[in-house]
């Protein structure tokens, strides 16, 4: 007789294998299978949803999104084609319990709310009062989201009552004390510099000024100014002086509700004589303020400290809050929330108001709670706010054929497969073969309206036709590399063009790219403040993440330095008159390319450390154990056979990615190995990483970690229990590559493994050397080297000297740039201004203008013109070298590299 549990056992069987899962039934799919580098993953699939929430499609390749936007990017009806639990498909709240406290931390947001029933309701005033048991810090404490719908965030805007400064100090970077002199501050104007300031609560603006000689009662003032629409912000009066010339600073009671430029400024109530520092070598950031903030002309020596953001901070969250800070009352975003979501009509259920708490651990006091409403034309009111709980929407439908190409996907080398993910579940996999393809570029990417424009796919191949989707509709197959065409389409300001281009050995390749329709300086301001938004949500996304190496990610991203091309582009921006000035400036932008999120995938969890066995290397446990085996590869199987036989050692590992608009860039690698041993195997026992992490990347914390010499190999000494280990290497590394596992030592290893005699140079032949294997003990001849003994200190000397000149090149070339993408920025700076004509000599000068060190310039044209750049060389690897300058000033070309201005010899 069968058993229930056997019955039940058969039936999740065969659920799994029809492809059950919760929340969606996959049924079939009918993809593309052959794809170049670059293409969209093509096909449709067939797929039933039932309860499903709101989660996102992700795949191996790049790109995910939502699954309600991919049903609506396959022009499926909402409430015909597929039905969600709540009325708008949005998330909807429930109210709980009155509160008048709520905790929460760094991992753990809460909502409140209130909620309102009737018919014609209308919202008439809100106002509450929120205090905080938080701390004193240096970052804002805590974000409260009316509606949680991420617009007009409020935070802690009191500064500390004492103005403790942050002790970082934000100056323009654009002034040279080395090229200053001092002019006078004259009564009928301000001296002003730009400079980039941080959220905060309020400001130590100051200067250094030289007094008249015997004093001066005449006071000197500093202001904060609108970089963009000029306004004042603030002003202080600065202290009288102690001392001849002399750092002067005061208080600005401006709170910064997002980091930002403004103008800092000093100026004098009456001509008393008083003296700054001036300078105007290029790059010039600062202005002689009268009327407007113009011309940058100048540079002086201002500067701005952040303050401490208060501890126990209370807010009085009303209209007069709102309209001061968003420009719009409190009472009237409610109303019109409870328009656009609710349409007035709250009888069948409450109309609810969702307010989200996020921040550091702390405790919010809710108090003064005051919520007044109409309810067809009679007043009601509130006193209290409630916990709200989430109500996810949920999505259901019967089968749905859907195409992929909505989704985005997008084709990168590597992976034969592809697997698609819904809330992180395998929906299905799929071999594909993806063929290697040639780069190219298509010229130009920036179009006025209704214009007929020739494109060019530009490539150093010989392209014999191709094929154009314009991102409009319209597709045009043509022979050669050109095309004529005009978007007259009035929607859109930019369309994703796909070239698909052949050449003559009939390869093929696809690529998107962005083109921009419009009036160029339209575009470009655009674009500029969608970069601007860009840089703040990825500078706030890294301040608020938990992952342990975000200051890592902060490094490779250096979005302080775009920040800084992207100011520059901008001030270019304000100083064009022509429609070339205008196009240039898109060209700057389109260059910079500014990632738009930067997020990890969890590529593998519990994978047996095992799978790296093709990059073992058994030449690592030898030198630990200071043994060597005849037979490499019986060792290797030894260790494998010992270390599955003595620990279930496991690997979960993820990389840390930025996205561009068509392309992803792995940053970080991330890795966690728990060694998990079975029993006790009674030997000295080593985790061995198979990677320099210390050199490629970094340990989270201290774990005795040791390197072996001459390998520069991490590893570590297991004890008797369970240990994790986590770390990161720089760039994209596979878990099969990695080259990790755990062995005893040699001489603990099974029988079959052959060690070759030891040779411990000690003088005495013992028992285990003889005169073959250990002639420097055992040989009785006083010149102890063959012929081949020759050979092999010769090249073994070869082979130091090239580790020792590559270590030299290597950290001379990090004692320059501690940053890598400045050599790389300064070597494109160089091969753009080759191509525009500039002379080395005019660059070296225009460089040496600009602040740059004569060590870092002579530096950057021995790199780009693949000359030595160390101590006297073996070139034997300078390919490599070469090849990385290339292909680095190719990616930020985003074209083919011109030979031309790189490797010059003459």
């Amino acid at each position: 007789m069968v058993k229930k549990k056997e019955v039940m056992l058969l039936i999740g069987i065969v659920l799994l294998a029809g492809g059950v899962f919760a929340g969606f039934n996959y049924e079939s799919n009918d993809i593309v299978t052959d794809y170049s580098t670059e293409d969209k993953i093509r096909g449709t699939f067939n797929i039933s949803l039932n309860d499903e929430k709101d989660s996102l499609l992700t795949s191996n390749f790049q790109g995910e999104i939502g699954l309600i936007d991919f049903l609506d990017a396959n022009g499926l009806i909402r409430g015909d084609d597929y039905t969600c639990s709540t009325a708008d498909c949005e998330n909807d709240f429930s109210l709980g319990n009155s509160v008048s406290n709520v905790n929460v931390d760094v991992n753990d947001d809460k909502f409140l709310g209130f909620g309102v029933s009737g018919e014609d309701v209308r919202i008439t005033d809100v106002n509450f009062t929120v205090s905080s048991n938080v701390v004193r810090s240096c970052t804002n404490q805590f974000n409260i989201d009316v509606l949680g719908d991420g617009d007009n965030l409020i935070f802690n805007t009191k500064n500390d009552p004492n103005n403790i400064s942050c002790d970082v100090r934000y100056e323009s970077g654009c002034f040279d004390e080395s090229e200053s002199s001092e002019v006078e501050i004259l009564s009928d104007r301000e001296y002003c510099e730009k400079i980039s300031l941080p959220r905060a609560p309020a400001f130590i603006v100051g200067a250094k000024v030289r007094d008249v000689p015997g004093g001066s009662d005449v006071k000197l003032n500093m202001a904060l100014y609108d970089s963009v629409m000029g306004g004042k912000l603030g002003e202080c009066e600065l202290p009288g002086h102690g001392n001849a010339y002399e750092e002067l600073e005061c208080v600005v009671g401006y709170a910064n509700l997002e980091p930002n430029d403004y103008f800092v400024c000093i100026s004098s109530e009456s001509n008393a004589g008083y003296k700054i520092a001036r300078e105007t070598v290029e790059p010039r950031c600062g202005t002689v303020y009268t009327s407007s903030f113009n011309n940058l002309n100048n540079d002086f020596e201002v500067f701005a400290e952040a303050v401490n953001f208060a501890g126990s901070p209370g807010i009085v969250i009303d209209d007069d809050y709102y309209d001061s800070n968003f420009f719009i009352d409190l009472t009237d975003e409610l109303d019109q929330y409870l328009v656009t979501k609710y349409g007035r009509d709250c009888q069948n259920s409450e109309c609810v108001f969702p307010i989200k708490f996020s921040g550091i651990n702390q405790e919010f006091q809710i108090s003064n709670v005051v919520i007044d409403y109409e309810e067809n034309n009679v007043p009601g009111s509130l006193n209290e706010l409630y916990e709200l709980s989430v109500q996810e929407t949920e999505v259901s439908s019967e089968e749905l054929e859907l195409d992929l190409e909505g989704a985005g996907f997008i084709v990168d080398s590597g992976d034969d497969k592809f697997e698609l993910y819904l809330d992180g579940d395998l929906v299905f996999e799929e071999d594909i073969e993806i063929e290697e393809s040639f780069d190219f570029e298509v010229l130009p990417r920036i179009v006025t309206f209704g214009q007929d424009v020739l494109y060019e796919a530009v490539s150093g191949e010989n392209i014999t036709n191709s094929t154009w989707d314009f991102g409009d509709g319209i597709s045009i197959v043509v022979q050669g590399n050109k095309v004529n065409y005009a978007y007259t389409g009035l929607e859109e300001t930019s369309y994703e063009m796909n070239v698909t281009v052949s050449n003559v050995n009939g390869e093929t390749s696809t690529k998107q790219f962005l083109i921009y329709v419009g009036e160029p300086n339209v575009l470009a301001n655009d674009t500029i403040k969608l970069y601007q938004q860009r840089i703040l949500n990825l500078t706030d996304r890294l301040d608020n993440s938990s992952l342990w190496h975000k200051t890592k990610l902060g490094e490779l991203l250096d979005l302080d330095n775009t920040k800084a091309t992207l100011n520059t582009i901008a001030e270019d921006y304000n100083n064009s008159v022509s429609e070339e000035d205008y196009k240039n400036v898109m060209l700057d932008l389109i260059d910079l390319n500014v990632p738009y999120d930067v997020s990890n995938k969890m590529e593998g969890e519990g994978v047996p450390i095992s799978v790296g066995f093709q990059s073992f290397n058994a030449n690592f446990i030898e030198r630990i154990s200071n043994k060597e085996v005849s037979d490499n590869s019986a060792l290797k199987n030894s260790f494998v056979g010992w270390m599955n036989q003595h620990y279930n050692a496991e690997i979960d590992y993820q990389h840390v990615a930025a996205f561009y608009d068509f392309e992803r860039e792995v940053l970080l690698s991330n890795f966690k190995i728990e060694t998990k041993p079975v029993g006790s195997s009674g030997e000295d026992v080593y985790l061995i990483f198979g990677q320099n992490v210390e050199s490629a990347g970094k340990f989270k914390g201290n774990n005795n970690i040791k390197r072996i010499s001459g390998l520069e190999i991490n590893y570590v000494e297991l004890g008797s229990g369970n240990e994790v280990y986590e770390f990161y290497l720089e760039g994209e590394v596979e878990v099969e590559n990695l080259g990790a596992y755990i062995s005893p030592g040699v001489k603990a290893l099974p029988v079959g493994v052959k060690i070759v005699g030891e040779c411990n140079l000690d003088g005495i032949c013992s028992e285990s050397e003889d005169a073959s294997t250990c002639p420097e003990d055992c040989s009785s001849r006083i010149w102890k080297f063959t012929i081949w003994g020759w050979v092999i200190l010769i090249f073994v000397t070869f082979v130091i000297y090239i580790i020792l000149q590559e270590w030299y090149k290597r950290n001379y070339q990090i004692k320059l740039f501690k940053n890598g993408n400045e050599l790389y920025n300064l070597l494109n700076f160089i091969y753009n201004a080759r191509k525009n004509g500039l002379s080395d000599g005019d660059i070296r000068k225009k460089l040496g203008a600009s602040g740059w060190k004569s060590e870092k310039i002579g530096f950057a044209f021995r790199k780009i013109d693949g000359k030595r750049t160390g101590m006297f060389e073996i070139p034997v690897l300078k390919f490599l070298e070469n090849r990385k300058v290339k292909k680095e000033i190719g990616r930020r070309q985003r074209r083919p590299v011109d030979r031309r201005f790189v490797r010059r010899r003459f």
